[in-house]
């Protein structure tokens, strides 16, 4: 136990009063009867129980402990909450926070929204979207899944507003950007896209364009 919390500190400074300990104690708790293994560390470097993390607006630390438990850490080092998600689930993308602090986190079989409090909003089964998906938080608290061909986007309650696929001859050359005015933006190597709020195709420009632009 000693080890893990020397190798946690060194890897969060903030953590050095005895209340820190306590609460790195704590944590070190909650990994410790997780069913599945923990991801291989870096080459030469020790791996920590933390494999994900994001801040919610208030400033609490939502992270992913070990496999597939969420915890909610405010700014005075106190557990606001713990949950862990499906049994033998691995946590795949996220967290991620969206304007109203809905903690969305997908693992291999499920997206869940988790609301401020921990409590589960809701659940759905994981898009089709390939084994390294991205998440988008977008300005109206929706969410955007997607991988190189498609996005699916949906709402805090985890219902499925829109889908959108790309054509055949075409793959995201970069993550989808959201706009403020709710558009998703997608490049491509030939193409910029947007969608609007709707998922319908706003307008599109080829890259050669605006490359003969500046001549």
């Amino acid at each position: 136990m000693k080890r893990g919390y020397q190798m946690f500190r060194g890897q969060f400074g903030w953590v050095a009063s005895s209340s820190g300990a306590a609460l790195v104690l704590g944590l070190l708790a909650l990994t410790a009867c997780s069913e599945d293994e923990p991801v291989a560390p870096a080459e030469g470097h020790p791996q920590g129980p933390v494999r994900r993390m994001v801040i919610r607006p208030d400033s609490t630390a939502v992270l992913v402990l070990e496999s597939n438990r969420v915890v909610a850490v405010n700014d005075a080092q106190h557990v606001e909450w713990s949950r862990r998600l499906g049994q033998h689930e691995q946590v795949v993308a996220g967290p991620v926070v969206v304007p109203d602090s809905t903690v969305f986190v997908l693992t291999h079989k499920r997206l869940y929204a988790i609301d401020p409090a921990g409590k589960l909003r809701c659940e759905l089964a994981r898009p089709p979207v390939s084994a390294s998906p991205t998440l988008l938080a977008m300005p109206d608290s929706t969410l955007v899944i997607g991988d190189a061909t498609q996005l699916v986007r949906v709402d805090r309650h985890c219902a499925v507003r829109w889908r959108y696929s790309l054509p055949r001859t075409e793959a995201l050359d970069g993550p989808p950007m959201a706009g403020p005015n709710g558009s998703v933006y997608l490049r491509t190597a030939t193409r910029l896209r947007t969608l609007g709020s709707d998922g319908n195709e706003r307008w599109q420009v080829g890259l050669r364009r605006l490359l003969g632009s500046g001549r």
